[in-house]
């Protein structure tokens, strides 16, 4: 039940935006597969193309709720889910960022590989996504930033991201391309 109202929560949220009504008219024709399970510690979210999956963290919203007093049946309705929906929106906008990649890849018969390039757009995108949600909803979703970031990770990392592109577009891609290729 919680993967259907974030998949339709997720829509409604991204409307509006320039990156958000990018992938709704992907999800247009694509299935939106948005399903939260388990997950390797520190993975918050993921897009497979193999199955077409886009999962997000079971483990980091059930500990989320758990640490507002909430339960895993709370995290169904009302302000309990409202802050799940609005704490994972930029993940999952990222992971809708990889489904596109695929999807690009899978329409133009061009075989995957592995580059720094898909990371750059898809934190890129997700950046540009909170700034314009942010900016355009500075009372209700910008607010939620600036006072939840040390509520989830999901939040913090967001966040950092959009403040780094905020900060300076031009360094912005040396620290993305630094954190898949550090330094010796």
């Amino acid at each position: 039940a919680l993967s259907e109202m974030l998949r339709d929560g997720v829509k409604r949220e991204m409307a509006g935006t320039e990156v958000g009504d990018r992938l709704l008219r992907m999800y247009a024709k694509e299935p939106f597969n948005l399903v939260v399970k388990p997950m390797p510690a520190g993975i918050m979210g993921q897009y497979t193309a193999q199955d077409n999956i886009l999962a997000v963290s079971e483990d980091l919203i059930t500990r989320m709720a758990r640490e507002r007093g909430k339960t895993a049946q709370d995290l169904l309705s009302g302000e309990t889910f409202d802050f799940v929906l609005n704490a994972t929106l930029s993940t999952i906008v990222h992971e809708a960022v990889h489904q596109e990649q695929a999807v690009w890849r899978r329409d133009g018969k061009i075989p995957y590989w592995d580059v720094v390039e898909h990371e750059m757009e898809a934190k890129s995108l997700e950046a540009a996504f909170i700034l314009q949600k942010a900016a355009q909803d500075p009372k209700g979703y910008g607010r939620f930033l600036a006072e939840n970031q040390r509520a989830s990770v999901f939040i913090r990392e967001g966040a950092l991201l959009a403040d780094k592109m905020r900060r300076s577009p031009k360094t912005f891609r040396m620290s993305v391309q630094a954190d898949y290729y550090p330094a010796e």
